[in-house]
């Protein structure tokens, strides 16, 4: 769909299996490089009719998109502001929470004690 992405194809085949049957209002995505599995999560959101991407990176150098469904949030996943700001658009929503940012172990347990409050 004309911006790179960085995901195995089963993944992606699987991340629209749970998208369709969750069918969340949110889908934080942690880690966006260049936008394109951010792309592919709000073309899913567009079939449904429903819902938003919350896309959080902390550098936006390669990030090549602009899609109605996504608010872009950019700045480390685990400072006071962006974990506000994804607390504010959860708030009452259905989320799923995708973490693809920062892979070294502080960092992803980090995110999965900030994240997982917002998962439904």
């Amino acid at each position: 769909m004309g911006t790179k992405i960085y995901k195995n194809p089963l993944d992606a085949w699987i991340y629209q299996e749970i998208i369709y049957d969750i069918k969340p209002d949110i889908v934080v995505e942690i880690g966006s490089k260049f936008g394109g599995s951010t792309k592919y999560f709000a073309n899913l959101l567009d079939m449904l009719g429903k819902g938003t991407v919350i896309s959080i990176d902390i550098d936006r150098s390669k990030y090549q998109l602009d899609h109605p469904r996504v608010i872009v949030l950019t700045g480390d996943s685990s400072s006071a502001r962006i974990l506000e700001s994804v607390a504010d658009l959860c708030k009452g929503k259905t989320v799923l929470v995708i973490h693809d940012g920062d892979h070294s172990k502080e960092q992803v347990s980090k995110d999965l004690q900030n994240y997982s409050p917002f998962v439904t």
